[in-house]
């Protein structure tokens, strides 16, 4: 008798796991893209910080000075640098994750332009050569992709 009462109960417990499962499996998932975005985005605010700081120490170091800067951004990555000289995207470095913005950053203490022959849409791997320069009598760096 207990034999058959074990047997019939397995088809009962196997439905609660099977629920337990599909109840928590969303929300595993949804955290690890969290997570995954988190640490993308991290990477790439990483990499725009290093781009701000080796402009702000062109800036400061004088007109015509020159630095390469070799970086890499994670996958499904994008990073869109500077724009038309005058405007506010000419300020900063937006950071992309599977094409939704996922953090704009700017050059801190200064009115520093970042400029170019247009916007820079970077992806993986690619070094970049950053030189002083000014721009509509302002302080700008001009960024070009070797």
């Amino acid at each position: 008798m207990r034999d058959r009462r074990a047997v019939l109960d397995l088809p009962l417990r196997l439905i609660l796991v099977l629920l337990v499962i599909s109840l928590s499996a969303p929300v595993a998932i949804s955290a690890l893209e969290d997570m995954e975005e988190g640490a993308a985005g991290a990477a790439m605010e990483a990499a725009a910080r290093r781009i701000m700081n080796v402009a702000a120490e062109l800036h400061y170091g004088g007109c015509e000075s020159t630095q390469g800067l070799s970086l890499s951004l994670p996958s499904d990555c994008r990073m869109e640098i500077g724009g038309d000289a005058g405007t506010p995207d000419a300020m900063s470095i937006r950071c992309y994750y599977r094409e939704k913005l996922v953090s704009t950053c700017y050059v801190e203490g200064q009115m520093l332009m970042l400029i170019g022959d247009s916007t820079l849409g970077l992806e993986g791997d690619f070094t970049l050569r950053l030189r002083s320069t000014f721009a509509l009598d302002y302080p700008a760096v001009e960024v070009t992709v070797l």
